[in-house]
């Protein structure tokens, strides 16, 4: 038998003995949808109790970012999905403004466990990144109009993941009353390192850090950095900072 028919026949037999994983979204489940004034909540059947609540949390935390931030472009579709053990959720501003919200809550994750209810804590902070990274200013505006949502046309989305996620997280605090800057995780993290004199340079402040605690420094070193911004620059310091980078002709400086 030849190489090929070798490979075919392995690809059948694969097939053949494939069964589904419990882990990934059912391609035949049926899907509802919320419109809201600013939102599409999409949800899978069973979940249309979080449904609801992601829906009113997230016109919430709009219009109290909105009070902070320049609002983003158009609706943004919100998904609820639980298809995975995994506390977490993820936004894009391509090729529209996107959420995705697992409802998992946070069990096993020690920066994640002060919260009053982890939806409202989640969504406020993946909205924030959709304000955040949706915003564009100066040439990148025009370019938008001409090549539209293109991904490496988001200016802000070249920002250092303490940043991003920084930013992210700050606001979940400020808008909730809990999370991780008014939790006691990140601020043991921080005061830990500098007593033992080993403070991370802020190039090492990245989510790719192969430093101890690895992906938490970006959250908590840039969190608390931002928050220290705003108690030593005033409250319009950070909207100032996201109106500049979102209009930087150059990114990266």
């Amino acid at each position: 038998m030849s190489a090929r028919a070798l490979r075919v026949a392995g690809a059948l037999v694969t097939l053949a003995f494939a069964v589904p994983s419990p882990a990934q979204v059912p391609p035949d489940g049926r899907w509802s949808t919320i419109r809201t004034a600013h939102f599409h909540v999409h949800f899978a059947e069973g979940l249309e109790e979080p449904a609801r609540r992601a829906a009113a949390y997230a016109e919430t935390a709009y219009s109290r970012l909105a009070a902070e931030l320049a609002p983003p472009r158009g609706p943004i579709d919100l998904v609820i999905a639980d298809n995975v053990d995994l506390a977490n959720g993820f936004a894009t501003p391509f090729p529209s403004n996107r959420i995705t919200i697992y409802t998992y809550a946070p069990l096993a994750s020690p920066s994640l466990r002060f919260y009053e209810d982890w939806l409202e804590l989640v969504v406020t902070h993946e909205l924030t990144h959709v304000f955040h990274t949706d915003l564009v200013r100066g040439w990148w505006r025009g370019a938008q109009y001409v090549l539209g949502r293109a991904p490496f046309l988001f200016p802000t989305g070249y920002a250092p993941s303490w940043i991003t996620e920084g930013l992210a997280t700050y606001y979940e605090s400020k808008l909730t009353g809990a999370g991780r800057v008014h939790g006691s995780y990140h601020r043991m993290l921080v005061r830990a390192a500098a007593l033992s004199d080993d403070f991370p340079d802020i190039g090492d402040w990245s989510r790719a850090t192969t430093r101890y605690p690895t992906g938490d420094i970006a959250y908590g070193f840039g969190s608390l950095f931002l928050a220290y911004l705003v108690e030593t620059r005033g409250e319009h310091a950070l909207r100032d900072f996201v109106e500049r980078t979102a209009g930087a002709p150059l990114p990266f400086m």
